[in-house]
């Protein structure tokens, strides 16, 4: 069953092939899993523009950057999926207003050389979460996939109150 999920987690990220061995998590990022809340806190900080560099996908494109800035709440360690711990796994929702749905905005990495990150209690740490300049005044939502327990097969998800992606200066 764990192959098999990777392998869908690699065909949604686009990688075709990794290191022999590889310790990427099976996780299936199609799947819903409960959000909890009380568990791990998601904080979205100030935004700032930013310009994909030469050679990206989206080389040239304005997208507006976010620190996200996580916390593991409980008294036991949680495990996150990654490449390290402010480099992991997350997903994120946009939605045009407050009585419009939440649309999956989709995942954005490879799962060539990700890895199950441990958490301590209490620890926190940030990573960045970007959006195309497309989704200036729309509100969104970011989520990241945890365990309590590292070798089970439940997972939870942890969500950010919905903000509004707005424009700022480069560099701000």
């Amino acid at each position: 069953m764990r192959k098999s999920i990777l392998w869908v987690l690699i065909v949604i990220s686009g990688c075709n092939r990794g290191p022999s061995g590889s310790t990427a998590p099976a996780v299936a990022i199609q799947m819903h899993y409960p959000v909890v809340a009380g568990e791990v806190e998601l904080v979205v900080g100030d935004g700032h523009e930013t310009i994909a560099p030469p050679g990206s996908a989206t080389a040239g494109s304005k997208w507006i950057e976010h620190d996200v800035t996580y916390t593991n709440l409980l008294n036991h360690p949680i495990w996150v999926s990654g490449y390290s711990e402010s480099s992991l796994f997350s997903r994120i929702e946009t939605r045009s207003n407050d009585a419009a749905e939440w649309r999956d905005y989709g995942l954005g990495y490879c799962g060539t050389g990700a890895r199950d990150l441990e958490i301590a209690p209490r620890a926190s740490y940030s990573f960045t979460a970007s959006l195309p300049e497309k989704y200036i005044g729309e509100e969104f939502r970011v989520f990241v996939l945890y365990r309590t327990v590292h070798t089970g097969d439940d997972w939870f998800q942890a969500a950010s109150q919905g903000r509004l992606l707005a424009n700022s200066p480069a560099g701000d």
